[in-house]
């Protein structure tokens, strides 16, 4: 991304596309090369990307919020209220990401905007193909649920472990094939997965490593 600047907010319509828009100041995200399944539309548009006419997504990383603090707030009050939904897309890319993750919390509670984080690039770049695949559809097609199935509770498990998506666990439930033998499985078999990083890989055997509580009574 780009050094921020002040942005004189342009609310003209972009043309009609069924392709992500998204602002050439966006050109050097490397998030985007992760995009697979969606073509990509340079357009001049206020916010980074459009997902839908009405749908606007700013991205923001962890360590690009640590370097220059204001940036997200001078993007968010560009955006006004223009759009229909206003969502960030903010990227973990440091482990001591508490502090500014709090501080982004905040900017987008205050403005009334939709917070969606990601651990690595190709979960910012699944989201954004999710969002723009979903432009058109009600928050109950893509809400949680809870499942009675095996597969569905079994994924429902993995995801209670910090930034594993139900992606990660259909994948490791299919390489693994039972929640034993993911937890017992080594780091170097866990990051062999697609989409398991070192990060998540920590998280996900310090998860499986605590004790279990047993207890019944």
């Amino acid at each position: 991304m780009e050094r921020p600047r002040l942005i004189t907010p342009d609310v003209t319509a972009p043309a009609i596309t069924s392709a992500i828009v998204a602002s050439p100041r966006q050109k050097g995200n490397p998030m985007l090369k992760f995009v697979r399944n969606a073509q990509i539309d340079y357009q001049e548009i206020i916010c980074d990307y459009l997902v839908g006419k009405r749908n606007a997504v700013l991205y923001i990383s962890i360590r690009y919020h640590r370097l220059y603090p204001q940036y997200l707030k001078q993007r968010v009050d560009a955006l006004q209220r223009h759009f229909r939904s206003r969502i960030v897309l903010c990227q973990i890319d440091t482990d001591d990401c508490e502090k500014p993750l709090e501080e982004i919390t905040r900017t987008c509670f205050s403005s009334n905007m939709t917070l969606l984080v990601a651990w690595s690039l190709e979960e910012a770049a699944r989201i954004l193909e999710t969002l723009k695949a979903f432009e058109n559809k009600g928050p109950d097609i893509i809400k949680g649920e809870l499942h009675n199935d095996h597969a569905g509770r079994m994924a429902d498990i993995i995801t209670t472990v910090p930034s594993a998506t139900k992606t990660d666990a259909h994948t490791l439930m299919a390489q693994f094939g039972s929640l034993k033998a993911i937890a017992n499985a080594s780091k170097e078999a866990l990051t062999k997965c697609s989409g398991i990083g070192d990060k998540k890989c920590k998280q996900l055997l310090k998860a499986f490593q605590e004790p279990f509580n047993t207890d019944t009574h």
